[in-house]
């Protein structure tokens, strides 16, 4: 199979995060993460039938299943579920993703070793998509590992849209919501999200984020109105 694609046009993108406290529910203990629920809707632009594959840039959690389906087909052999599986050959197949990703310099020609380890956690899948315009749904549960002894924070790293997409025209509607429990499940102190622009990208200024989310229904929310690629990095810790 031919390596990850990384220009296929879209016209817009939902996606919609839920943090589960899976680490506050195991008390913080040593094998204590937590779980970000991801489920994107992207509007692709397919140029010829063919089959495209994606990448979704992070580990997920054990026992679950990543999959894509192209949910407007109506054709019997497009509208199945792709699972999103470890993929085989070469790591340095995802060397001009991880450069979309800014994860190394655009003139890097292997992957270094200090982030070996993060690609061996990325999952693929071969996706076949008719020509045309097409919906294809995207459902993962990320596992967030905490980097600290005690468990209690965490962050979230996310690209809206994953690198597998062109914004058609160089701009679209991109929107994120990134939702945390309600605090009389488990309480937590997040930080001002880092929004990023991609290489190649302008920053993206509509829909900037306020330094504090909303409070929805007693739950802490995030959401944004974007049209250009941005890099999202949230912070937070268990109280």
């Amino acid at each position: 199979m031919s390596n990850p694609i990384l220009e296929l046009p879209i016209q817009y993108q939902t996606l919609n995060i839920d943090i589960e406290p899976v680490a506050f529910m195991r008390q913080f203990g040593p094998d204590a993460y937590d779980v970000a629920n991801w489920t994107g809707t992207v509007a692709v632009n397919s140029p010829a039938e063919q089959i495209y594959r994606l990448v979704l840039p992070f580990a997920i959690e054990s026992g679950t299943r990543a999959t894509a389906t192209v949910v407007s087909a109506t054709d019997d052999s497009f509208d199945v579920t792709a699972r999103f599986k470890k993929p085989s050959g070469s790591i340095n197949q995802f060397l001009d993703y991880l450069k979309k990703m800014g994860a190394v310099p655009a003139e890097a020609t292997a992957i270094p070793q200090e982030l070996k380890a993060f690609v061996k956690g990325f999952k693929v899948t071969d996706l076949k998509i008719p020509a045309g315009s097409h919906i294809v749904r995207i459902h993962a549960s990320q596992k967030l590992v905490s980097k600290t002894d005690d468990k209690h924070a965490y962050q979230l790293v996310m690209y809206a849209p994953l690198c597998n997409f062109v914004l058609a025209g160089g701009q679209t509607n991109l929107t994120a919501l990134v939702s945390f429990a309600p605090d009389f499940q488990a309480p937590v102190t997040v930080e001002a999200p880092v929004i990023e622009a991609l290489p190649g990208q302008t920053m993206p200024g509509e829909g900037s984020p306020a330094a504090l989310p909303a409070q929805v229904a007693n739950q802490k929310v995030f959401g944004w109105h974007w049209r250009s690629d941005p890099k999202v990095t949230i912070n937070y810790r268990y109280n």
